[in-house]
């Protein structure tokens, strides 16, 4: 290869366009791969559930939110209401990396349009993970607990962190 030869400059334009049009493409790649989409085949608790894409079984921990445990207050009924709503139905879920149970954090799509994850929120079976930026998440809360929805409608509810930290809840 002759390093001296010269390269004009629409030469250089059409490489420089093609670069840009080849980190596109790769971005698109790894957008692509932050969604999963497939059938719900087990519910765990109201804020985990399995994903069957394809052969294969993908644990998901819903983002943002954090549903009482079972053996708290409302966390049956969190439970059942993720049943009701998500057990065999095909869904979307947008990835949001994994948690420290190597279990993928994901904003689940009921029908490609209504987010469950904020639907969990918004009547009272669960919570607005306490380090989540989300405002919207922050709002539907807000409402929920105004309205005493859910478990809301408690006394006292105390938070899922804070009834593991007690019981020291391990997984």
């Amino acid at each position: 290869m002759n390093m001296n030869k010269k390269v004009s400059l629409p030469q250089l334009k059409s490489r420089f366009i093609a670069l840009i049009f080849l980190i596109f493409l790769l971005s698109l790649n790894t957008a692509w791969s932050q969604i999963l989409q497939g059938r719900i085949i087990a519910v765990k608790d109201g804020d985990t559930i399995e994903l069957l894409v394809g052969e294969a079984k993908i644990k998901i921990r819903l983002y943002g939110i954090d549903c009482p445990e079972k053996a708290q207050d409302f966390g049956l009924q969190a439970t059942e209401f993720t049943t009701k709503y998500c057990l065999q139905k095909i869904v979307t879920v947008q990835q949001h990396g994994k948690d420290k149970y190597r279990r993928v954090l994901g904003v689940v799509m009921l029908q490609g349009k209504v987010n469950f994850n904020k639907l969990l929120v918004e009547k009272g079976y669960a919570w607005r993970y306490k380090y989540s930026k989300d405002t919207e998440l922050l709002r539907l809360q807000e409402k929920a607990m105004k309205q005493k929805v859910g478990l809301w409608a408690a006394t006292k509810p105390i938070a899922p962190w804070q009834f593991r930290k007690d019981k020291k809840v391990v997984y």
